[in-house]
């Protein structure tokens, strides 16, 4: 795929509750998402990609963002699916942020790991599908950038 990569970080916990409702979670999050009203920057991937389950006995979550400039605020989604496909939990989150789409995808994945400890769903693998963020995450680079403070964070939980 051009100029996306593939990452996958396990997160270690334990326990495991399903969330409720996590379906109408996820209608409500797709049907905000589709009203963008032009406001919106969206990271579409150049290739659509399969969804991959995660082995057995563990979860898979996957996130995304929108990022509304001129009100200054973003927009995550959150779904942490089983094995089987099957949807265990999904949130949606708006938050009052005036970030780059890198940063607010870095919050994203911040986010699905906190999300996923929350429920109690581990371990979690989350899916992460731009290049530079799974690069910086890994190899802890850009720590004395904008991002650094989330980049932390996220490696304090790794």
């Amino acid at each position: 795929m051009a100029g996306t990569m593939l990452c996958i970080i396990l997160v270690n916990s334990i326990g495991w509750r399903p969330s409720l409702g996590s379906e109408e979670f996820l209608k409500d999050f797709n049907k905000a998402a589709s009203n963008n009203n032009g406001n919106l920057v969206v990271n579409v991937p150049q290739q659509l990609h399969k969804w991959v389950p995660p082995a057995e006995g563990m979860y898979k979550a996957n996130c995304g963002v929108f990022v509304n400039k001129s009100k200054r605020r973003i927009g995550i989604g959150i779904v942490i699916r089983n094995h089987n496909g099957n949807i265990m939990a999904s949130c949606s989150q708006a938050l009052d942020a005036n970030l780059s789409l890198k940063a607010a995808k870095l919050t994203a994945v911040l986010r699905s790991i906190l999300f996923s400890r929350d429920c109690g769903l581990a371990p979690c693998l989350v899916e992460v599908l731009e290049a530079t963020v799974v690069r910086w995450i890994v190899n802890g680079s850009y720590r004395q950038s904008e991002f650094g403070v989330i980049l932390n964070d996220i490696d304090s939980l790794l």
